[in-house]
């Protein structure tokens, strides 16, 4: 597709959140060498914050099992972009979102690292979510900038009392994965989706309004390894299969939202 004709860049476009996960193989990690992506990781993206990991897996004989991990979290000093690690992850998260290809550089960058540092065994998932937040002006409303399949039935709107919330979500499948595009109106006064860990949430240049009904869309674009079919993990792969994913997820805006609110607000 060509991104520039197609797709132009939006001057003010309602981006709040933009989010890429790579997971692979669980790591086997020595102390010195997890102590050396530390300081690479801190050099490059910022402070580290240290945490544990609780997760349950599944035993052979049915039941649960409780297990405990590390977690790296470096924080940029602006408070704009982080990166978190853990031994089946690595997550890159701006809201500071300049274009895409300097975006993946950014997490090109943290991939390389991890592949130097721990050599992750196979890639098994790779993510990229796009948050926006709709706010429509004083006297305005959604539907001059949504398409009305996000918005709460016409029929319901004659309903006393104000609206308490209302969620849509459709999944797709495109040429290099599954994308999911969801969307949540209320008076929530949110930025991005409820679901994304308070911890790893950044920075918003403005505060979203209440006292008005707002949207957050959500844009989850990802691809997964079939069962028994993961490839090897590299950074050629990662970048092959994140590239790969952007122009969908574009589209997809495109598609959900106005052009009068394109050419007209966030022109």
């Amino acid at each position: 597709m060509g991104q520039s004709v197609r797709y132009p860049k939006l001057e003010r476009q309602p981006l709040s959140l933009v989010l890429a996960e790579f997971r692979f193989s669980p790591l086997q990690a020595s102390v010195s060498r997890l102590f050396a992506l530390q300081e690479q990781m801190q050099q490059a993206f910022g402070k580290l914050e240290e945490y544990t990991t609780h997760t349950l897996r599944l035993a052979p004989d049915g039941s649960q099992e409780k297990a405990s991990g590390w977690g790296f979290l470096f924080r940029a000093e602006a408070g704009d972009s982080l990166v978190l690690v853990e031994p089946e992850r690595l997550v890159y998260i701006t809201s500071h979102y300049p274009r895409f290809p300097a975006f993946a550089a950014r997490c090109m960058e943290a991939v390389t690292l991890l592949e130097e540092a721990l050599a992750p065994g196979q890639l098994l998932r790779v993510g990229l979510r796009f948050n926006d937040v709709v706010v429509p002006g004083q006297g305005e409303s959604l539907e001059a900038y949504l398409d009305s399949s996000l918005l709460p039935p016409a029929a319901l709107a004659s309903l006393a009392g104000p609206l308490a919330g209302h969620r849509t979500e459709t999944q797709v499948e495109t040429d290099a994965g599954r994308l999911v595009v969801r969307a949540l109106v209320s008076g929530h006064g949110l930025a991005v989706m409820p679901d994304i860990d308070p911890h790893v949430q950044l920075a918003q240049p403005d505060e979203v309004p209440r006292d008005r009904l707002t949207a957050v869309l959500d844009f989850d674009h990802f691809w997964r390894a079939e069962q028994n079919q993961a490839e090897a993990f590299s950074r050629v792969a990662v970048h092959r299969r994140l590239e790969a994913l952007h122009e969908p997820a574009r589209e997809a805006f495109w598609r959900v939202t106005t052009e009068w609110a394109r050419r007209e607000r966030w022109s």
